[in-house]
């Protein structure tokens, strides 16, 4: 992949998880690794994670749910 590539797939990337798409459906829609995705949707980093839960343990739970990433992004956060 070369530079160009690597923009248009980020910016590919981050519309997706804008539209309320979980991580995972962007890396099967895309093809992008799930790291990648998770430190696109900023999920990857502690500041924005809840202490308990790390990147791998939100996607589950919002898989297991259902949920989009925000939407438990946002009630990790009003806690």
């Amino acid at each position: 992949m070369n530079r160009k590539d690597g923009i248009h797939l980020d910016a590919l990337a981050a519309a997706l998880g804008e539209t309320g798409d979980t991580a995972l459906d962007i890396v099967r829609g895309t093809g992008i690794p799930l790291p990648k995705i998770l430190r696109l949707l900023g999920l990857s980093t502690t500041s924005r994670a809840a202490p308990a839960l790390d990147g791998l343990e939100i996607v589950q739970l919002c898989l297991y749910a259902e949920l989009p990433l925000s939407a438990v992004m946002d009630a990790e956060e009003g806690q």
